[in-house]
């Protein structure tokens, strides 16, 4: 199974701020997915790239792709939907694949095929009103809104790690999440990331984190796109 890490540095490698455990995190990642499961690319831009050279580490990913500078005319601000470029990675991604974060180690392989064209993922979260918030507390530029196929009532899934098995579904995905990263008012919040669809409908990227105590705004939506999203390590789909 094809796998991808992503990397995103923006500025000068020698100022990047991965610390040891850090390094040896993403190293171990990569190496024992290719040990279980695989091969696994770095997807990363020139600064990234740059600094896994540098170090000595390029050669635990079977390839280095370097897309990410295309995020800089995107029109997307990153110091707001800090995980924009992990989606613009998937979008240009084959399935079936696995998007994986670089601190996700897997220790044992897994039957991808019996997965199929669905979505597996670790588990999925509570819809916590102090975390995820309505569709009321957003804005957008052009006049943009949210469409009426949404589907605000199904459970995110994690995206720490990810097999997609539909490129119909990567695209749509990707091509949404992408578009509202665009359209969304920035000043409305402090940062953004992103989950995923789950059982019953697809929950859309981005997510906006709120605690009251930190500056994580995050924001969900269901894209309408019927598709299992099945568990993976044993995890009960309770749908």
């Amino acid at each position: 199974m094809d796998a991808f890490h992503t990397l995103r540095v923006r500025g000068k490698r020698e100022t990047f701020p991965l610390h040891n455990f850090e390094l040896f995190t993403l190293l171990i990642s990569a190496l024992e997915w290719r040990k279980h499961n695989g091969s696994i690319k770095m997807v990363t831009d020139s600064a990234g790239a740059e600094f896994l050279e540098v170090y000595g580490l390029i050669d635990a990913w079977d390839e280095t792709t370097i897309l990410l500078d295309d995020m800089q005319s995107l029109n997307i601000n990153e110091d707001v939907f800090w995980a924009g470029a992990k989606l613009y990675a998937l979008s240009q991604r084959k399935a079936p694949c696995v998007m994986m974060d670089l601190d996700f180690i897997l220790w044992k392989p897994i039957d991808f095929q019996k997965y199929g064209t669905d979505l597996a993922v670790i588990h999925r979260e509570d819809i916590n009103p102090f975390v995820y918030r309505s569709k009321e507390h957003f804005s957008f530029w052009d006049d943009w809104e949210f469409p009426d196929w949404l589907n605000w009532s199904v459970l995110p899934c994690n995206g720490a790690f990810v097999y997609f098995g539909s490129q119909e579904f990567i695209s749509e995905y990707t091509e949404f999440a992408i578009e509202f990263m665009q359209k969304a008012n920035e000043w409305m919040t402090d940062s953004i990331t992103w989950y995923l669809p789950s059982n019953g409908g697809w929950r859309c990227a981005p997510i906006i984190y709120r605690f009251p105590y930190t500056n994580s705004p995050l924001f969900r939506c269901c894209l309408g796109v019927n598709r299992n999203t099945l568990p993976i390590y044993g995890v009960t789909n309770k749908d």
